[in-house]
């Protein structure tokens, strides 16, 4: 059965070779088929019919297999059935595995095998990769001289894998309550439900860590640290203690930090947010004693900044080896209510045997949960995002602007075609929220086609757009001042959500999950199309557009429509494929991304065990940044290990730049298995290096070498 999505059509479903097939069009800001078009879903049909997109610039269509990647040797294309004409010429065959990286596997440069309508020509290609997603990509005129993609069929051969983590929780959360259900995930997930993490008792098969753990109840659990979808960290561990990772497994065994002050353990979701209810604890397997007495359960967004959610003092719950405990969040505690993706067990106090051990061998946690959006992404284009905003996939930073209002515009407008649907909705929820001296802080809201963030007021609320503003609860539009509305909002981990009703005219907003109300009643953007968007003012404040993930979270409003095209989640692919959307690092530090190739193999995480002490590694070690106050060299190298014979390559992305003392600021190179990064550069200890500021190169010497570009 395959799914079909688009903008201007309903959910439908056709057969397609048992093969789960959602399929989405794009065509530049549109992401949009022609009224007249036959839905999407034919391209993966066996009938001629009329596929074409809109006439946009960089018009694309993608097949996503879901569950499957596929190592191709062959492709098929079929023109569609109107004309001879309108046929492709200039296009690119392209995989990914994330939906957001795309590889070039075959490059048509005015390729005329397309001639007549419903005619069709099989490619043979030469990939050594496998992909789960795939995308035909038009970057020029067509053979009619226009920009229409004609599209009416699609065929692939080659090797099939499954996707052994692949999940059918992987896909887009249901959009409506009434579409949901009240699904109890007790005894195992019916494809298609959403999850709820419902605590029942101590140590369930209801909590996130276990969901990820057994890849949305899919699987025999496996320690969710292993899929690349938790990371656990401590203040520091015991040589006799197993590894940390303990922490989220299912087995009572010997996890213990070291005896010190303020000793800590750390649980990091990458990709997932959660507005916690309750948590348990398990004592370690060693002794009935050395139990917590004393802690606090601390949430964060960036590991960094912490809030207080749970405070215990002299508390005897955990009494016993393995024994194990749950408690309620206080709903009056200062977190409680908003979403973390980091959690601390702080120890504030001596243990139960008056010593500085923490010792812990299980943890899961219960909630409202939200992932990285699967509909939307922020726009990178001038007239969508202001002059200091870094736009990274669904993140965005706020990098300078001197507390002046920066404003980004989802890609996407929320449209409607000519039978609905009428209702829209989306989330972002805020990851960062650093000080500013502007007391509005942020505002969420939408913008018409006209809106532009190059203009001296480009706040959400001028230039005819609607906001709903953080630091007074207040609402705009039109005006620049706010007038009196909802709750106050704008605290990391706070989530705004914002339903567009086109048919009632409205605009409503929620904070956290409870509604505020029509915000505005004679909401009518011109040609019934609004993008998201959202205005930050402090530096390094970050929003992350994100979607509901489980059944019981109601920002969605009954029988609202998403209707924009989901761009793939791969929620279930984490541990072998980059993150949906790298979190843009902060200003004053550097990050440089993982290679994005290495030969023709999946990206290659860095390696946590060849870096320098500075180096922080984040985004399931896709991501390296660089930590130091000092100019000092800090070195990582990559897990993957080149063999010894054939051509390879690798690449890597300058995510961060910031300015250094040192002249030479980046060295890409490779090193030698018995690299030491320590005190080091790339060209010391033999290997050897590119360096940057200089387009020198460099190895065994200290000196740069005339050689090429520079670049950093």
């Amino acid at each position: 059965i395959a799914k079909a999505f688009c903008i201007g059509s309903e959910l439908t479903k056709v057969l397609s070779h048992g093969a789960i097939l959602p399929i989405w069009a794009r065509a530049c800001h549109f992401k949009s088929i022609m009224a007249d078009s036959q839905p999407l879903s034919a391209v993966v049909g066996r009938s001629v019919v009329r596929c074409v997109t809109k006439p946009e610039r960089d018009s694309w269509i993608a097949i996503d297999l879901v569950a499957f990647a596929v190592r191709p040797t062959h492709y098929t294309l079929r023109h569609y059935i109107s004309w001879d004409a309108e046929a492709l010429r200039c296009w690119r065959f392209e995989g990914s595995n994330d939906g957001i990286r795309w590889e070039k596997i075959m490059v048509h440069d005015h390729d005329a095998a397309l001639n007549s309508k419903g005619a069709a020509h099989t490619w043979q290609i030469n990939c050594a990769a496998f992909y789960s997603r795939f995308r035909i990509f038009q970057y020029d005129l067509n053979s009619n001289n226009h920009l229409y993609l004609a599209l009416s069929g699609f065929e692939l051969y080659g090797d099939l894998k499954p996707l052994v983590s692949a999940s059918p929780m992987a896909g887009p959360v249901p959009s409506s309550d009434a579409a949901v259900g009240d699904v109890a995930l007790s005894g195992g997930s019916p494809a298609g439900a959403s999850p709820r993490f419902v605590y029942s008792s101590d140590f369930d098969e209801n909590g996130l860590v276990y969901w990820l753990g057994t890849a949305g109840k899919t699987q025999a659990f496996q320690n969710p640290c292993s899929r690349g979808l938790i990371e656990v960290s401590c203040s520091a561990i015991m040589e006799d203690s197993v590894g940390m990772e303990a922490l989220v497994g299912r087995e009572v065994v010997r996890c213990v930090t070291k005896p010190m002050e303020d000793a800590w353990v750390g649980i990091h979701f990458k990709n997932h947010w959660i507005r916690p209810t309750h948590y348990t604890l398990r004592h370690y397997s060693s002794w009935d004693t050395e139990a917590l007495r004393s802690w606090q359960l601390l949430g964060s967004n960036n590991g960094e900044d912490w809030d207080l959610l749970m405070e215990h003092r002299k508390d005897p719950a955990l009494n016993r080896k393995g024994g194990a405990h749950t408690w309620t969040i206080p709903p009056d505690s200062p977190g409680a209510g908003r979403f973390y993706s980091h959690f601390r067990i702080f120890q504030t106090d001596v243990n139960s045997n008056n010593h500085f051990y923490l010792s812990c061998s299980g943890f899961e946690i219960y909630g409202a949960v939200m992932i990285p959006s699967t509909s939307l992404e922020w726009d990178s284009v001038p007239q969508h995002k202001s002059e200091h905003l870094n736009v990274r996939g669904v993140h965005v930073t706020n990098t300078g602007a001197n507390d002046n209002w920066q404003t980004v515009l989802a890609k996407t407008p929320f449209e409607v075609p000519p039978n609905g649907p009428f209702r829209f909705h989306f989330d972002i929820l805020i990851a960062r929220a650093p000080k500013t001296s502007n007391s509005w802080t942020f505002i969420a809201g939408v913008a018409p086609d006209s809106f532009n963030c190059t203009g001296s007021k480009q706040w959400l609320g001028s230039q005819n757009s609607w906001g709903y503003i953080a630091g007074t609860g207040g609402k705009c539009h039109a005006v620049g001042r706010s007038q009196p509305y909802g709750a106050r909002w704008g605290a990391s981990g706070d989530v705004i959500g914002c339903t567009l009703d086109f048919q009632a005219q409205t605009l409503e907003f929620f904070f956290n999950g409870a509604s505020q109300g029509p915000a505005f009643q004679t909401f009518q953007p011109p040609g019934k199309r609004a993008f998201a968007g959202v205005s930050l003012t402090g530096l390094g404040s970050q929003i992350v557009l994100v979607s509901r993930y489980d059944a019981d979270f109601s920002t969605m409003p009954p029988n609202a429509a998403a209707a924009v095209a989901p761009l793939g989640s791969g929620l279930w692919q984490q541990s072998a494929n980059a993150s949906l959307a790298p979190a843009a690092v902060p200003p004053r530090v550097s990050g440089v991304g993982l290679p994005s190739r290495v030969s023709t193999r999946r990206p290659s995480p860095w390696d946590a065990q060849v870096k320098s002490q500075k180096v922080k590694l984040s985004e399931q070690n896709m991501l390296a940044t660089n930590t130091s106050t000092r100019d000092n060299w800090q070195v990582v190298l990559s897990q993957h290990v080149f063999p010894p014979q054939g051509k390879q390559s690798f690449e890597i992305e300058i995510a961060q730049d910031t300015d250094t003392s040192n002249t030479w600021r980046f060295i890409v190179g490779v090193g030698p298995r018995n690299y030491q990064p320590t005190t080091a550069w790339l060209g010391s200890q033999k290997s050897w290096g590119y360096i940057a500021g200089t387009g020198g190169k460099c190895h065994e010497v200290g000196k740069s070498l005339a050689y090429a570009e520079q670049f950093g």
